[in-house]
């Protein structure tokens, strides 16, 4: 009897433990359901060797995206900053507590540049504890902060996009296109003016 009470109460602690997880920006690899139309994009705007391409770049490949430079969808990372301010301090006047703040800013584009969807402006924040007494120790919190940040970050991107559908993805990329060709309308009728 007492073993079949345990069992009934598992389902619900395992689910009460899923939302919870789902609430702090937790992502389960390879959850994410892309459209179609997203599951080959290239990166931009951001540097190879930086823990923030690796991590994007794994996260998309996890979830069944393959990066592909030469793709005419690219996720254009538009900015990518981090600011650190002191929030609290000890009685001598030593910064005792931080507060640090990621954004990301990026858009979909066409392999020329041309706007598909966004600009979509990211957020993460944390604070942490300095100890005057440990610097070494304060360095490394820091860092690791500022990995688990930009691991938040790439959650959301990969939210954002989930939330694109294919319809809405169409009708950016023709949309795109009527754009790129009257650009090229305009451009050929001023150079047909001047040459006249």
């Amino acid at each position: 009897m007492r073993r079949t009470s345990y069992q009934f109460l598992a389902l619900p602690c395992l689910t009460l433990v899923f939302l919870l997880s789902a609430g702090c920006g937790f992502q389960l690899q390879g959850s994410a359901d892309l459209s179609e139309e997203l599951q080959q994009i290239a990166i931009t705007g951001v540097g190879d060797g930086t823990n923030l391409h690796r991590t994007l770049y794994r996260s998309l490949q996890s979830n069944g995206v393959t990066i592909d430079p030469g793709s005419d969808t690219v996720l254009a990372v538009l900015k990518n900053t981090s600011n650190q301010k002191a929030v609290t301090y000890t009685g001598s006047g030593q910064s005792s507590q931080y507060d640090v703040t990621n954004q990301l800013t990026f858009q979909l584009q066409n392999a020329k540049g041309t706007r598909l969807l966004g600009p979509y402006n990211l957020q993460a924040r944390r604070t942490y504890q300095v100890d005057q007494n440990n610097t070494t120790a304060s360095i490394a919190e820091r860092e690791l902060l500022g990995r688990e940040l930009e691991t938040e970050l790439t959650n959301q991107v990969l939210r954002r996009l989930q939330a694109i559908t294919s319809s809405e993805f169409q009708l950016a990329h023709q949309q795109a296109l009527e754009q790129e060709q009257d650009k090229a309308e305009k451009k050929k009728r001023k150079i047909i003016s001047i040459t006249q």
